[in-house]
């Protein structure tokens, strides 16, 4: 075995030797010897065989005096004995003569001491002599001051001699040489007794004195009234000294018979109280008593072998071994050596701290306590620091320093450590018969314990000695922690805070002040990890604030940052102490948006932090985050916060990214994207385009809502929880944007390929119409025989969910649950103990995100809830419900990723599985499918949700599930079932399990509702039958045991499970009204009618019928107690009910084992109670009284719904009932006549999203456009296409013509060979239109005016050849001959011939023709009313038929000649230009002027004139006015309704002179004109 390890606590100290006399030369050894110790003072006095006495006085703060006397030697000293004051020695003779020495006057001549007897001289007292000899003696001052000594003979006999009076006062006798007397006092100083020790042992107990008259009685009576201690300082003393004959026997000696001859007892003192102490020699055991040594030991000892002169002291004992010749001192451990009466283990040698060896030829005459001072250790310790300083000073620092602390015990390592209060353990003195050595504290045992922790020392060793010694420990390893962290030992300093089970406050505080931040973080991780810790919740923010400002810090430094950012983003994500705001601010103003996000996430202070960083500037995002906010529902707050300036610094293609990961989402911020279009590229310009294409969900169905929301009927089972939108409803109520955005879109992404390189076709370029792409489209839909379309499904609330043992409850889009909180279903988190039972509480964790719910359902243990941000779930997941890919328990909600990408409408649990249903009419199924339950054709469990690939081609419409099996719905009324059918369950005739959906043949009818809980079924057909089928376990047992009695008696019975195999039609007989609802508890099923009434049946043992009794009920019945009440849902959990009325007040009645219905468990009249014994988790069993709800009743835990939001509710009769189909399918009932028309727009033209699709668009949503915007977008584009759509929309065909010219001369060069053709058949086209037009006669001819003048415009400009005109006009001209000969005639009117080089010259056939045909049409009498332009412009030439007068030509010779007439004019133009001598112009006017200049002459620096000005204030550049200003005169002067062609000519040859012109200014004379003319 190791040797056990000693601690230098101690060192053993020779305080006097005695010489050899050097007379004699004989040795002088210590016969005799007393010891005295009050509290700083003691007394030595050794008697040696030299005759000398010698004594030592040692006092606090004084050096120690020593005095030898020569004792007479006539009078040899017997024994002798010091008084407890330290003052007196009792020195006694052999002939029984009693010296009083004043031994401390003697010493120390200063001292105050008692004057009882004599200072200067010995006091003889001389009493009658002992039969034997003295040979012991002690001094008694007893409690009433008396000073006493009593005297032991060899012979037995005991003398109580009365020191003061100097006289004997009693005198007894013991049958035994008496060795030795000790005193024993009670801790009260109510008696003191005298322990008599004889030479064999024997031990005695003599009463000397005690505070009453009766002991034994007032023992008794102080016990008798339960008090520990009496002060008795007024009770009377009866002592030995004053003895009667009625006390007599009381002071006599009594043996101690209950201990072994073995056991020596011995009065200790330690712990501040008095104690008697008995050793067995033989068992080596310690048993500490009390002064009275009639209880029990207080403590138990094991001591080495041979141990004795023991001293106990508070934490040690002293003790010498027999076994080693007397002559070894053990320090023992007193913790180390305690043990129990029973145990009888061998001595522990680890509770020896330490041993000394004594001189071998020295005899060891007695070991006595000796105490030190409380400040012996701090006034050591500031000696040596004092010393060491010094020896700074003095430069000899090196070894010296080494010395000094080498004498302290060696605490090299900790001395810098300050301790406040040290442990000053006793000491001894040990007289040999040659010297007297103290055993003496050498060092501390904290100074001790903290050098061995900063060493190198087993942490063992060092924990040995704090328990030993009881010393704080925690305290101390905490000292040497900091002193390491201060010395940057900061691996050693972790231990020792770790050993020291320091608070991690502490920690993290003594590392921080030094500024380890990776240290910090170690603690801060332990501390706010371990669940056990028994932190404090301020402990805890505060711990939590220092690890995020530590992160931060971490952060910032830059090192390892990808890892410390994960661990930061997990911390901030799972603790929930820190402060929030201050975090949000301090990550946004160190821009650590990443981290900044992920927190806000999961707190749900999205906003707060996005507002954060734009207040710190730090605007740009990571494309990155912004999906991860996307993904979690926080768009809007990405939108809404700063009023969106995040997203003014995304990139455009980020944005279409962002908006359109989500669809739903791009809809309402429609005007974000509509600024970014022109800088989007082909891709996402495309994306954008299926996103917001009308004829393609989403945004086709909130048409569907918003075209039908007229025709809608609100009926109680189409309304939500509290009223609000559905899913599907983004409360979106200008359409015409959404529209107008998608066209918009087109136009964009059109001109972005042109921009790419894409030409249109021939076939684009002619197209003014749809039909022919439809017949495409059509054609290739044939062929490749797609999948019709499907129709989305409405939203379909669940606001009730039950399960075995909670409810949920959506209220104002936030969720209540209630119910027993094990597991997890309850979503609180840790808010909610676990296995106990919660009252409604919200669900705060969705709240905190801002999640939005919109439906719920309850399963066995977990929970699965539709919001507007996704699906999400929480309870047990042993069998993967839970949906996360796992099988944990999840106590808060946790969104189900694998639904994140559909639109769900539906959500449905099973027992331990779900289902969930999208809009597009998908199952999706997860969690456990043993029983084939999950439709995958497998029995195995699925973690996550995965589509029933077998059910999508039918069209499902409803979903339901059961404890191990599964219904669906589809539009078309058919039921199929899948899962166990052991039960009945699945409706087959046979009960196998089906692993795929199989169908219910067995209903001939068409189904309307389907409902399943536990194990049966119940279906509502179209024609209000009722069908169910399936049986619980539990009464298939009550059905088997009747079939047994049956037989028994003689019937034929067959298979009990025959009869549930199949379904079986309800008896509905008191059912009254459509059925609307069906709920399905465990052995009971609710119907719920359009008038709100709730019908039941069934089992009834726990009051789930809810008709005041327990009777089971075979038919369905209506639930009387709330027919006065219109219910909108019902939901059932197993043996209880749910159910929510029209104002949202929520009903619940049945079993409430686990506080399911949300009430407090006490009477009620409607109450039954029964006990019921529960074992508890920790194997507690506890009687809960359980109270069943017989009625439904009113559950108040709920908040109540907004006003606004009430349950709406319409019972007019020609809204209450719907007959067709799809309303009992739950489908959009809304009106489809336009979108049904509509063409799926993707795939109209070859190319994707072609313009012809605005064409489409417009013919079928043009409520929803703005034609005139459009135009207006389409004209600042120059996309000629796109405007002539929106023209051919709005029956411009004339304006469409133009634009369409516009595109042909666009594209014209790459159509060179067949543009003439194309322009031939465009026009052609548009001719036919505007002859087709239905217009009035004005309306039509102005069409065709500006239509002719378009195409001739268009043909003079692009010099194509007038045959091929008129012949494109020949078969037209019926329609067009009189607004053609207005135009082409007067127009060339007196023409001069420079100037028909401009206009197109036809043929005189074709001008015959035309003029043919204009003559026919005058002469018609309606002429004037079918073409009244011409008829005004033809009335100054028309024939008067009835008078027969021609045409009024006037001769050449009357007419005014012509430079007349421009003379008058000029002068009529110069009239007053007197006044007139300059132009007027203003400075920005010249400056505007000047800037045009500029910009021109870099064009063209030829023209030395570059302006042309006018005195009524107009003014161009000569190059402006030349090639627009007059061509715009000519035009509209020749053409518009003047009609001047001639003057036109005129006018523009004299502006074009270089000249000064003598002429108004183009623009006024046209605006003269203009107001002559109106």
């Amino acid at each position: 075995m190791p040797v056990p390890t000693t601690y230098p606590l101690f060192q053993l100290v020779r305080l006097m030797s005695i010489r050899d006399g050097e007379d004699t030369g004989k040795s002088v050894v210590v016969t005799k010897h007393a010891w005295v110790e009050a509290g700083e003072d003691n007394l030595l006095a050794l008697y040696t065989t030299n005759g000398y006495l010698l004594l030592r006085l040692s006092s606090s703060g004084k050096v120690p005096a020593y005095r030898q006397l020569v004792w007479p030697h006539e009078k040899p000293i017997c024994t002798m004995c010091f008084d407890p004051t330290v003052s007196w020695l009792l020195v006694v003779t052999e002939d029984a003569t009693l010296f009083i020495i004043p031994a401390r006057s003697i010493l120390d001549k200063s001292a105050r001491v008692n004057q009882i007897w004599s200072l200067d001289d010995v006091t003889i007292t001389k009493v009658k002599k002992t039969k034997g000899l003295p040979s012991v003696v002690t001094w008694w001052h007893t409690l009433d001051d008396q000073q006493i000594a009593i005297i032991g003979t060899r012979s037995g006999e005991i003398v109580v001699v009365d020191l003061v009076k100097r006289c004997i006062v009693n005198e007894l006798e013991v049958d035994a040489s008496i060795a030795n007397f000790d005193l024993i006092q009670d801790d009260h100083q109510m008696s003191t007794y005298l322990l008599i020790t004889g030479k064999a042992g024997i031990q005695w107990k003599l009463l000397l004195e005690s505070r009453t008259s009766d002991v034994i009685k007032f023992d008794l009576e102080v016990s008798d009234l339960g008090y520990d201690q009496i002060d008795g300082r007024h009770l009377p003393i009866t002592s030995i000294t004053a003895v009667t004959d009625e006390t007599k026997h009381i002071f006599m000696p009594l043996r101690f018979y209950q201990f072994q001859r073995s056991v020596a007892l011995s009065p200790q003192n330690a712990k501040g109280r008095h104690f008697v102490a008995a050793h067995d020699n033989k068992s080596s055991t310690y048993q500490v008593f009390d002064s009275n040594i009639e209880h029990s030991p207080l403590f138990v000892y094991k001591l080495p072998l041979g141990a004795c002169n023991i001293i106990l002291s508070d934490k040690t004992i002293y003790t010498t071994t027999r076994l080693a010749g007397e002559k070894k001192l053990l320090v023992i451990a007193n913790q180390k050596a305690e043990t129990s009466v029973e145990d009888q283990k061998e001595f522990n040698k680890e509770a020896i701290l330490q041993h000394f060896d004594l001189p071998v030829d020295e005899k060891l005459l007695t070991v006595v306590k000796k105490s030190f001072p409380f400040y012996w250790h701090d006034k050591r310790e500031e000696n040596l620091r004092q010393q060491m300083l010094n020896n700074k000073e003095t430069g000899m620092w090196d070894q010296a320093d080494d010395r000094i602390l080498g004498t302290y015990g060696g605490a090299y390592r900790s001395f810098e450590i300050q301790i406040t209060g040290h442990t000053v353990l006793n000491g001894c003195l040990v007289v040999t018969d040659s010297a007297v050595y103290e055993l003496r504290p050498r060092i501390s045992a904290e100074r001790l314990f903290l050098d061995l922790a900063l060493g190198k020392s087993d942490a063992s060793v060092t924990d040995n000695l704090g328990i030993a010694l009881g010393l704080d420990i925690n305290t101390l390893y905490e000292l040497s922690a900091e002193n390491c962290v201060q010395n940057q030992s900061y691996e050693r300093a972790i231990k020792l805070f770790k050993m020291a089970k320091s608070s991690y406050m502490k920690r993290v505080s003594s590392f921080a002040k030094h500024g380890r931040v990776q240290e910090v973080m170690s603690h801060l991780r332990q501390a706010l990890g371990d669940h056990s810790s028994d932190l404090t919740t301020v402990e805890k923010k505060q711990l939590s604030n220092m690890a995020i400002y530590c992160y931060v810090y971490l952060l910032k430094q830059g090192t390892g940052e990808e890892q410390i950012k994960k661990t930061f983003v997990e911390f901030l994500i799972s603790n929930f102490f820190y402060d929030e705001q201050m975090t949000l601010s301090l990550l946004a103003e160190n821009n650590l948006t990443d981290v900044l996000l992920e927190m806000s996430k999961s707190r749900g202070l999205v906003m707060e932090a996005l507002s954060l960083l734009a207040e710190n500037k730090h605007f740009v995002i990571d494309p990155d985050m912004i999906t991860g906010l996307v993904s979690k529902g926080f768009t809007n707050h990405l939108i809404q916060a700063s009023k969106g300036v995040f997203l003014q610094f995304m990139s455009p293609s980020s944005l279409v990214d962002l908006l359109c990961s989500k669809p739903d989402l791009a809809l309402p911020n429609y005007h974000l994207l509509q600024a970014v279009l022109q800088d989007l590229d082909v891709p996402h310009l495309e994306t954008l385009a299926q996103v917001f294409d009308p004829s393609r969900n989403p945004l086709r169905s909130h048409l569907c809502r918003h075209m039908g929301s007229r025709h809608r009927t609100a009926s109680i089972s189409s309304v939500s929880s509290d009223g609000e939108p559905g899913i599907l409803d983004g409360g979106l109520t200008d359409m015409s944007r959404l529209v107008e955005v998608f066209i918009r879109i087109i136009i964009h992404l059109n001109r972005r390929r042109e921009e790419n390189g894409y030409i249109p076709s021939v076939q684009e370029l002619m197209s003014i119409s749809t039909t022919e792409a439809k017949q495409r489209s059509q054609s290739q839909a044939h062929t490749s025989q797609p999948v019709p379309r499907r129709k989305r499904l409405s939203y379909q609330p669940r606001p009730i969910g039950a399960g075995p043992q909670h409810v949920a409850v959506v209220r104002n889009g936030e969720l209540y649950t209630w119910g027993k909180t094990s597991q997890g279903r309850l979503g609180h988190g840790d808010l909610a103990l676990e296995n106990t039972v919660s009252p409604p509480c919200r669900v705060e964790t969705l709240h905190m995100l801002h999640i939005k719910v919109l439906s719920v359902s309850c399963g066995g243990e977990h929970t699965i809830a539709l919001t507007q941000q996704g699906v999400y779930g929480w309870g047990s997941s042993k069998y993967g419900q839970v949906g996360t890919g796992t099988t944990h328990i999840y106590s808060r909600p946790m969104l189900i990723e694998a639904l994140s990408g559909v639109s769900c409408v539906d959500v449905v649990c099973g027992q331990y599985h779900n289902l969930a249903l999208t809009v597009e009419g998908d199952v999706y199924s997860w969690g456990w499918g043993v029983h084939g339950q999950l439709g995958h054709g497998s029995i195995e469990d699925e973690l996550t949700p995965t589509k029933v690939t077998a059910l999508t081609p039918l069209h499902v419409s409803h979903i339901q599930a059961g404890h191990c099996h599964s219904l669906a719905l589809t539009e078309g009324g058919t039921v199929y079932a899948f899962g166990c059918g052991f039960f009945g369950q699945l409706g087959l005739g046979h009960n196998r399990k089906a692993t795929v959906p199989v169908k219910i043949n067995t209903l001939h009818e068409k189904i309307a509702i389907v409902g399943t809980r536990y194990f049966h079924n119940v279906a509502v057909s179209l024609s209000n039958k009722v069908y169910t089928w399936g049986c619980h376990p539990y009464n298939l047992r009550f059905v088997a045991h009747a079939a047994r009695k049956a037989r028994q008696a003689g019937k034929f019975m067959g298979d009990p499970v025959d009869q549930f195999l199949l379904p079986e039609v309800v008896d509905t007989s008191y059912v009254h009204g459509r059925i609307t609802k069906v709920a399905v508890g465990s052995s009971h099923s609710l119907l719920m009618t359009l008038d709100g009434d709730v019908y039941s049946w069934g089992r009834n043992a726990e009051g789930q019928i809810g008709n005041n009794t327990k009777h089971e009920m075979k038919h369905p019945n209506i639930i009387t107690q709330i027919n006065d009440r219109q219910m909108a849902h019902l939901a059932s959990g197993g043996e209880f009910n749910v159910t929510m009325d029209t104002e949202g007040l929520v009903w619940v009645w049945g079993k409430n084992d686990f506080g399911q219905l949300g009430l407090d468990r006490i009477d009620s009249p409607t109450a039954a109670k029964h006990s019921r014994v529960h074992t508890h988790h920790r194997h507690r069993e506890t009687v809960t009284t359980v109270t069943e709800i017989l009625v439904p009743s009113v559950c108040a835990g709920i908040p109540p719904p907004r006003p606004v939001n009430r349950l709406r509710h319409n019972m007019s009769q020609s809204d209450s009932y719907d007959s067709s189909e799809e309303h009992w399918m739950g489908l959009e009932r809304v009106d489809h006549r336009h979108l049904d028309k509509l063409s799926d727009l993707q795939m109209l033209t070859e190319a994707r999203y072609n313009r012809l699709v605005i064409l489409e668009v417009l013919e079928h949503l043009s409520d929803f456009c703005h034609c005139v915007q459009l135009l207006r977008k389409c004209v600042d584009m120059k996309d000629w296409l796109s405007a002539v759509y929106i023209c051919i929309h709005q029956q411009n065909y004339p304006q469409a013509l133009t634009f369409h010219l516009s595109a042909l001369k666009k594209y014209k060069h790459h159509f060179e060979k067949k543009f003439k053709a194309i322009v031939a058949a465009v026009i052609n086209l548009y001719i036919q239109l505007c002859v087709k037009q239905d217009l009035s006669a004005g309306q039509k001819e102005e069409n065709y005016r500006i239509l002719i003048m378009e195409i001739l415009h268009f043909w003079e400009v692009e010099q194509l050849m007038t045959s091929d005109l008129e012949k494109l006009m020949t078969p037209y001209l019926d329609h067009l001959s009189c607004i053609l000969s207005v135009i082409i005639f007067w127009l060339q009117s007196d023409k001069e011939s420079h100037v028909a080089e401009a206009k197109l010259q036809f043929s005189t056939k074709f001008s015959l023709t035309v003029l043919q045909n204009v003559v026919q049409k005058i002469q018609s009498l309606d002429f004037e009313k079918k073409h009244p332009i011409c008829y005004h412009a033809y009335q100054s030439v028309a024939m008067d038929t009835r008078e027969g007068q021609g045409l009024d030509l006037q001769p050449s010779e009357k007419m005014i000649p012509y430079q007349q007439l421009w003379q008058d004019v000029v002068q009529n133009l110069q009239k007053g230009a007197e006044s007139r001598q300059f132009i007027s112009m203003t400075r920005s006017e010249i400056d505007h002027l000047d800037e045009k200049l500029h910009g021109n002459q870099s064009s063209d620096t030829s023209q030395d004139n570059n302006s042309v000005l006018f005195t009524c204030g107009h003014y161009y550049t000569k190059q402006n006015f030349l090639e627009e200003v007059l061509v715009k005169f000519q035009r509209e002067l020749s053409h518009g309704p003047a009609s001047l062609p001639t003057s036109a000519q005129v006018l523009v040859k004299y502006y074009k002179s270089n000249d000064l012109l003598p002429l108004a200014c183009p623009k006024c004379v046209l605006n003269s004109l203009h107001s002559s003319g109106n």
